[in-house]
């Protein structure tokens, strides 16, 4: 079966190469032919990996659970100063203009 179709393929491209002429009827229909198998592997790639997804084959490794116990509330708390200073430091750049001294005087 392989076989008569690549004849066919073969026997399409040497029924269609007829020296340098332009033949857009060719041209077209090499385009069409190649963007029809372009798109007909896409979707076959997509519809496999989307079943692959679906079975769950394409999984991630499995989550642990988060603790509560395992938060340091110390640390978080000093993280979470940090963030407000930072958020402080854009308020007060945002308002204010920058102190730059003009390079002109």
């Amino acid at each position: 079966m392989f076989a008569t179709y690549l004849n066919k393929v073969t026997s399409f491209f040497r029924r269609h190469s007829h020296g340098k002429e332009v033949n857009p009827l060719r041209d077209w229909e090499i385009l069409l032919g190649i963007g029809s198998a372009a798109l007909l592997l896409f979707v076959g790639v997509s519809v496999f990996v989307f079943f692959q997804v679906a079975e769950g084959r394409f999984s991630q490794a499995p989550q642990q659970p988060v603790s509560i116990e395992s938060i340091d509330r110390a640390k978080l708390g000093e993280i979470l100063a940090q963030f407000a200073a930072r958020d402080a430091a854009y308020q007060s750049a945002r308002t204010s203009p920058p102190s730059l001294v003009d390079p002109r005087r």
